[in-house]
């Protein structure tokens, strides 16, 4: 199993409740994969999104079970990607549609162990939340209820 680290810098923005820390250097994260192919998805990443004007700015990896109450048991990680920088040259909507399921595909599909993206941008309302559902990428149904102490109460939906 080869280790990557993975350096981005960090702006400070909100996704998902987790709160990251504006100026902050350089955040580093751990994460696991079988192959390359996890390292080659964030490079693709990178390009779509300039494609858009955007640069991502921020990473996380987070267990699932800290936003839902019944998350899958067999992959058990949220990405959660940050980006800045939109032109407006294109549209934002057409970024998290197909464009996000495509980005959240790569990277369920290469990075060993990942149930789930989340996509945001910083000074925007745009969030989206796309994971494996049913052996299926799709975007997660938003709701504003079934909270239940905080977390959404079933898997594939992004609760407010």
């Amino acid at each position: 199993m080869n280790k990557l680290t993975l350096l981005f810098f960090v702006t400070g923005f909100s996704l998902s409740g987790i709160e990251l820390i504006a100026n902050q250097t350089v955040q580093a994260i751990e994460y696991q994969s079988d192959e390359q192919l996890c390292l080659n998805a964030f490079a693709d990443v990178r390009k779509d999104a300039a494609e858009y004007g955007l640069k991502l700015s921020s990473f996380d990896r987070v267990n699932t079970s800290k936003f839902w109450s019944n998350p899958p048991t067999n992959n058990k990680t949220l990405i959660v990607l940050g980006f800045k920088g939109f032109n407006g040259t294109k549209s934002l909507p057409d970024f998290f549609g197909r464009k996000g399921l495509k980005i959240a595909r790569k990277i369920i599909n290469s990075c060993n162990g990942t149930a789930a993206v989340s996509l945001g941008v910083a000074q925007s309302d745009y969030l989206a939340t796309l994971g494996v559902v049913k052996g299926k990428v799709v975007p997660f149904t938003s709701v504003h209820a079934q909270l239940q102490s905080g977390k959404c109460k079933r898997w594939g939906y992004e609760c407010y």
